[in-house]
């Protein structure tokens, strides 16, 4: 993953980011760690979560681990919060998913107010939002650019500090192009409104692979793409892909980014860049 990384930079990507999961095919329980190594080994590459499964870790902690890595890689780092979608954090740290929806908006209250800067007060109604009172944690100065990742549901607006990322469902078709222009223009909007600040950007993200050629890049991803969605179609209640499905999520009413870098007449190419935070406040 730290050689991912590294080469990631040196064919000129603009993020890096990792995903938390605690499951024997998704081992990556540390990502923070593994970026810390990889800020080591690059210079301009933005490094992130992708997410960060707030609801099951506390949110003083998550502030340290990403201002501490912002440090380290000069400005680099982010962290998108997630609410977990991959639900196996849950049990293992001693949460009930019953608390699921009130976890994730008190945490990120908290977070948006570590955010702020100066000291905490803080009280919760679950367990893990106890009463807390204190000066905002070290490492003192830059904090890391902060996002609310979103995915399988209609995103709320979230906090003025974290704009939202949507996490986008492949196959839904409310993710083509049109739609997803559409879906920007609204959260921004809505941002704006609620926290009377100018519209901030809304980034995306969506699966894909790419090949010198569309038909190289849906054979190549075809069967890695197949067997992820049978490990996880028990838990999380996920359709076994066929050929046929496949071929739809990776038109043009789907929402699978695969194919070659240059667009052709079956397929748009995607309409949303990555938008990267530069200034650290």
């Amino acid at each position: 993953m730290v050689e991912e990384g590294v080469l990631a930079e040196q064919v000129g990507v603009d993020f890096f980011g990792i995903g938390e999961h605690h499951t024997d095919y998704f081992p990556m329980p540390a990502g923070d760690v593994v970026l810390a190594s990889i800020a080591a080994r690059t210079q301009r590459i933005h490094l992130g979560s992708a997410v960060t499964v707030l609801s099951s870790d506390d949110p003083v902690r998550v502030f340290q681990r990403y201002s501490t890595l912002n440090a380290l890689s000069n400005g680099r780092a982010e962290v998108i919060l997630g609410r977990g979608s991959s639900i196996e954090s849950f049990p293992l740290f001693g949460y009930d998913l019953a608390d699921y929806e009130q976890l994730f908006e008190e945490k990120t209250a908290l977070f948006a107010q570590l955010l702020e800067g100066g000291p905490v007060t803080w009280q919760g109604t679950t367990e893990a939002g106890a009463a807390r009172s204190g000066r905002r944690p070290p490492p003192r100065g830059r904090i890391a650019p902060s996002h609310l990742g979103r995915c399988g549901r209609q995103p709320s607006v979230g906090h003025s500090r974290c704009p939202p990322r949507l996490l986008l469902d492949a196959g839904d078709h409310r993710w083509a192009p049109g739609a997803l222009r559409a879906v920007r223009r609204r959260y921004s909007n809505r941002h704006s409104r609620s926290f009377g600040r100018p519209p901030l950007p809304v980034g995306v993200h969506g699966p894909g692979h790419v090949a010198p050629t569309d038909d190289q890049a849906r054979e190549e991803f075809w069967p890695h793409w197949r067997e992820l969605i049978r490990l996880v179609a028990v838990e999380r209640g996920f359709a076994i892909p066929t050929e046929e499905s496949f071929a739809y999520e990776t038109g043009p009413q789907g929402a699978l980014y695969v194919g070659s870098p240059r667009p052709s007449p079956r397929r748009s190419p995607p309409t949303c860049a990555r938008w990267v935070p530069r200034a650290s406040t």
